[in-house]
């Protein structure tokens, strides 16, 4: 989900945090490819991975509009109402982590250090957890 979010944002510091975050999980690199792609992937993505992918792309792109009865019935039915509660909190963090990351310039992982070695992305802002980071983390 953070990945997605990151994409849909267009947040290359989080696109590269969450790409390295996806390959260090050990998952197979056709989820990293994939992600972006989703709705075509065929069975890459299971069905709560799809689901949480679909909801994170209503909330992210939420504008005037506001989410569909629809897309609200169809998380909430993968879902329930506390996991679901809290996939919407964890998306909100991330859009709001990616508005900080784009607003203050964050260098993404893969541009940072010159000795070819990236920082941890706790690194770039003095070993502190970021918003964006839980115990309880997204593989998305």
């Amino acid at each position: 989900m953070c990945l997605r979010v990151s994409q849909i944002n267009g947040c290359a510091y989080g696109i590269d945090r969450h790409s390295r975050d996806v390959l260090k999980a050990g998952l197979p690199v056709e989820h990293l490819a994939l992600v972006a792609a989703w709705p075509e992937a065929g069975s890459i993505f299971d069905e709560p991975e799809r689901a949480a992918l679909a909801w994170a792309e209503v909330v992210t792109r939420l504008g005037d509009r506001g989410v569909p009865d629809s897309a609200f019935e169809a998380a909430a039915a993968v879902f329930g109402e506390k996991p679901l509660a809290d996939l919407t909190i964890a998306i909100g963090l991330m859009n709001a982590d990616n508005r900080m990351a784009i607003s203050f310039r964050a260098t993404p992982m893969a541009l940072a250090g010159g000795d070819g070695k990236a920082p941890t992305h706790h690194d770039q802002h003095g070993g502190r957890p970021c918003i964006g980071c839980s115990p309880r983390k997204s593989r998305w």
